[in-house]
């Protein structure tokens, strides 16, 4: 399951570093906003996360990847793109 994955990973950055960092934000890919899967995932990944993104289903992003293209090339209306745009990356 991928919230052991993430729980898992989170366990093994603790390991090598004593904590984790200052922000840590989980992403939710192929989720609709609300989807009650979604906080379930949420809970059982652990956390604290500074903020938890969700990427709606795309049918852009779908047909990209079942043709093998780059995701690079989604148009701006793409409702996975939109959904990124907010995510700040910076420190």
């Amino acid at each position: 399951m991928a919230a052991e994955t993430i729980r898992r990973s989170l366990d093994l950055f603790v390991g090598l570093h004593g904590a984790l960092p200052p922000r840590v934000h989980l992403v939710l890919n192929q989720f609709d906003e609300g989807e009650p899967l979604a906080a379930q995932m949420t809970v059982l990944a652990g956390g604290p996360f500074s903020h938890v993104f969700t990427i709606p289903r795309d049918p852009q992003v779908a047909a990209l990847e079942s043709a093998g293209a780059s995701l690079l090339t989604l148009s701006g209306n793409s409702p996975a793109l939109a959904a990124l745009s907010a995510w700040e990356v910076s420190a």
